[in-house]
This record gives C-alpha cells, sequence and structure tokens, in this order.
C-alpha cells in the first residue's frame, strides 16, 4: 500500500480483514505504518525532490524483500500521482508486481486527467457542466466559474503546493490570476460553469469495474467538506440514488478500464453533473466496506483470477451509514466557518459509523494521526514564526 494515510488505511483494513498480508509504504511513518493489519512498513523517496528512479528502485528493492519469490504482490494506492508513476514505469514494475489498477496508460489517463475525462463522459451520454479547455481567454467564460488543474501533481511539480487544487472566480481579473498560477509551472487546467449548491449537494458513486464491466456500484452523498464549498470530504452518508447507477455504468464501459472509482456528481434543479472520476480508491471508501462492498478486496480477486466470479453486480448489504475525518471537520466547519455546533460535532462523532483513523479494533492510527495533526497544525507554524 503505496500512501498509507487517510486512503490508504482504509484499504490496509479491508485486505487485513480478509486475511491478507499488508505492507505500507509512503514518505514517512504514516498511519498505516502503525496498523495492526501492516506487517511491515517502508519509507521511500519522494518522487519530486528525490527523483522518480530513485523512487522506482525503492519499489522494486520492496518487492525483492517481502516476495523473494516472485509470486506477485499487489499494489494499491489512493493517490492519482502514484497510479500514474507506477502505470508509467509498470515495464520495470510488473516483473515484481500485479496491479490493482488499469496498466494501460492511455485508458487510465483518459479518466484521471480532466481534459479528456470530460471528453469522454460526453461520448457515454453523462451530462457535465459547461466546459472550456486551456488555454482559455478569461472574457469568454460564463462566470462565476471555477478552474481545475488537469491533474493534482506530476513527476516533478506538486501542483496542490505550487498553485491549487481547485479556485473560483466571479470575474475575468479573478480568473486570470487563477490561469497564471497554472501557466507558471505549465499545467493545463479546465474551465467550467459552476453548479451553485452546497456540499450536501454532491453525490458519490463508489464501483469496481473490471474491463469496463461493472461488478460492484454504491451510491452516497457528502454533508460537509473541507474546506467547505470547494474541498474534501470530512463526512459523508450512504445513500441510494438510482438515478446515477446507468450514467456511471455507461462511463465505465466507454472507458473500458479495470480499477476501483469514485465518480462524483452535482445535484441541481433535478440534474445531476459530473464534477470529478477518481480512477482509484477515494478517502472514504471504507464506509462502502461498512456496507458490505469490499472493493479492495475484490479488485485483488478479480484481477487473481483473470475474470468476473459471477455476472450478478454486488451492491450494499446495509442501507444507512456515515463516515467521518474529524479533525478537519472540526478545523473547518466547526472553528473556522461555524456550520456546525461544538456539540453537533460531537453527535456526528459518536453516531458515526466509520471514521477516517479511529476504530476499537485498530486504534494506534487514530493517536498516531493526532500527534501529527497537533504538530503541524501547532507546532510547526510556531516554530516557522521563531525563524
Amino acid at each position: 500500500m503505496v500512501h498509507s494515510r487517510r486512503t490508504g488505511i482504509g484499504i490496509i483494513r479491508s485486505l487485513g480483514k480478509k486475511g491478507v498480508d499488508v505492507y505500507a509504504a509512503d514518505l514517512y511513518k504514516a498511519e498505516g505504518f502503525y496498523s495492526r493489519y501492516t506487517k511491515k512498513g517502508f519509507v521511500v523517496p519522494n518522487m519530486i525532490h528525490d527523483g522518480s528512479e530513485k523512487l522506482l528502485q525503492a519499489l522494486i528493492d520492496i518487492a525483492k524483500e517481502i516476495d523473494p519469490a516472485r509470486q506477485g504482490v499487489y499494489i494499491f494506492s489512493g493517490s492519482d500521482d502514484y497510479i500514474i508513476f507506477f502505470v508509467k514505469h509498470w515495464q520495470a514494475l510488473q516483473a515484481y508486481y500485479r496491479p490493482s489498477f488499469e496498466t494501460d496508460e492511455k485508458k487510465l489517463l483518459a479518466c484521471i486527467e480532466k481534459t479528456t475525462m470530460y471528453h469522454l463522459a460526453e461520448s457515454a451520454g453523462v451530462t457535465v457542466p459547461q466546459t472550456w479547455y486551456s488555454p482559455v481567454r478569461a472574457e469568454e467564460v460564463a462566470y462565476p466559474a471555477i478552474i481545475k488543474p488537469t491533474v493534482k501533481r506530476t513527476e516533478t511539480v506538486d501542483v496542490l503546493f505550487e498553485a491549487f487544487r481547485i479556485e473560483h472566480a466571479d470575474t475575468p481579473d479573478q480568473m486570470k490570476e487563477h490561469i497564471a498560477k497554472l501557466d507558471r509551472i505549465k499545467v493545463p487546467y479546465v474551465v467550467q460553469q459552476y453548479i451553485p449548491g452546497g456540499d450536501d449537494a454532491l453525490y458519490t458513486v463508489g464501483l469496481f469495474a473490471f474491463k469496463g464491466q461493472v461488478l460492484a456500484i454504491g451510491t452516497g452523498r457528502k454533508l460537509r467538506q473541507f474546506p467547505p464549498n470547494l474541498g474534501e470530504c470530512s463526512l459523508g452518508e450512504l445513500l441510494e440514488v438510482p438515478e446515477l447507477i446507468d450514467p456511471s455504468i455507461a462511463f465505465l464501459k466507454e472507458a473500458g478500464i479495470t480499477t476501483i472509482s469514485q465518480i462524483e456528481f452535482k445535484k441541481h434543479e433535478d440534474k445531476y453533473y459530473l464534477m470529478e472520476i477518481n480512477a482509484r480508491p477515494w478517502a472514504w471508501h471504507d464506509l462502502f466496506e461498512y456496507a458490505g462492498l469490499n472493493l479492495s478486496y475484490l479488485a485483488l480477486e478479480t484481477i487473481d483470477r483473470g475474470a468476473p466470479m459471477s455476472d450478478t453486480v454486488l451492491r450494499f448489504k446495509k442501507k444507512k451509514g456515515r463516515w467521518m475525518y474529524p479533525s478537519m471537520d472540526l478545523k473547518y466547519n466547526v472553528l473556522s466557518n461555524g456550520n456546525r455546533s461544538f456539540l453537533g460535532f460531537l453527535k456526528d462523532f459518536f453516531t458515526t459509523h466509520r471514521h477516517a483513523f479511529w476504530t476499537w479494533r485498530d486504534p494506534i492510527p487514530f493517536f498516531v494521526h493526532g500527534y501529527y495533526a497537533y504538530y503541524y497544525e501547532f507546532v510547526l507554524p510556531r516554530k516557522k514564526k521563531r525563524v
């Protein structure tokens, strides 16, 4: 499991509960290193600062250590940049690893890079917001609008650090500022019509597809994000949304890929617009495992067999459930923005079925995360001020 943090800990637990030997890897001793289901953790080089060749060699060395007989170790990640890295270097890695993701680079990038993703969605008949593709003249855009880089990271630049994940603009001047940041680091982007609605208007379809055939699928909804409106899930719930099943299946069929995926839609005036697709596990996929869809293990079993075990599409066994990322929900939705009272937050915390890090059966990652959160939020900023 490469990138063993919030998303990775869910994968580690999903596989570990099934008796799979799991190894963690990250740039530091992340939360997943301390899970009861992790046999061993490996600190690996940073592909941007240390170079991709060092990371590639480190992954090969890890495989040689944990699988000297070369029977095939499955490699997972919940991070786009690592998935793209694996596929770009698959010719070297395939002698040591088996994939949990699509290895056809053209097919994978068509789903990950937003410039091709929206074209693919339109071909599948999926509704998308009005979209402009880079280069864009800010004066030609209908406002309000949002701008997104096509990828979050590459092997040479951390786009989120150097620029942003997503930005909102009400005027051409604001859009020009955002475009300039991405042009400076030479990253393409898309500009889209802003679809009104709060965080709870965002719906998730989680699934696993084998060569474009969907084998398991379920739906949910975000309730809160961090930061609000343009962020990531801090509280989500299971919710049946039948209207999203057919377009999601159509998209995966058009893409023809083998992977765990999250497809996100936003509802406005009874219409669902495609927001983004993550062609890999997403942060709160652990809630789907709670509901009976262990997508990580299903991927492993199916790819190992080389064929679906059944033509039946698996669905939820439980209809209700919530997932929470407490530290970020507290920071952004209680303390910073006042979207939720502290008592309401506590109620959500104690009635939520899955947390990003906490579980009674595997508690240590929660305390490790608490230490990291405290250090990076309070200790490190004070050190920088003193300098």
